[in-house]
């Protein structure tokens, strides 16, 4: 997956080299009350793409964080869980000891002499 990811970067890295060696031309820009002129046409489309992944992150930001919040708590309480695991598996082993503890040693277990 990681190396989707580097290729897929390559390929826009090349997509804009050539999109800028081939779109020279200067533009003139008006926002509002500021104007920018002769600005290059590369750095239009590029401070355009940078505001539309701005505002896309900040649109996504509550569920990014919210969906953080919820795994950072499903993954404590997969803690709480195994760590109860492990006590009941505990537990679990001394009751089978004290059992074989129990059938070796009382009258009549398994583990005497006596024979019925």
């Amino acid at each position: 997956m990681q190396i989707l990811f580097i290729l897929l970067a390559v390929v826009l890295i090349i997509c804009t080299v050539i999109f800028a060696l081939q779109n020279v031309a200067t533009l003139t820009i008006q926002f509002f009350i500021w104007q920018f002129q002769e600005a290059p046409f590369l750095f239009i489309v590029l401070a355009a793409l940078v505001a539309g992944l701005v505002s896309g992150l900040l649109i996504l930001l509550p569920a990014i964080t919210k969906n953080s919040k919820k795994s950072s708590q499903h993954r404590q309480r997969i803690r709480e869980l195994e760590n109860t695991l492990e006590e009941k598996d505990q537990t679990i082993n001394n009751q089978n000891e004290r059992v074989r503890y129990l059938e070796n040693h009382l009258p009549g277990g398994q583990g005497s002499s006596e024979s019925g």
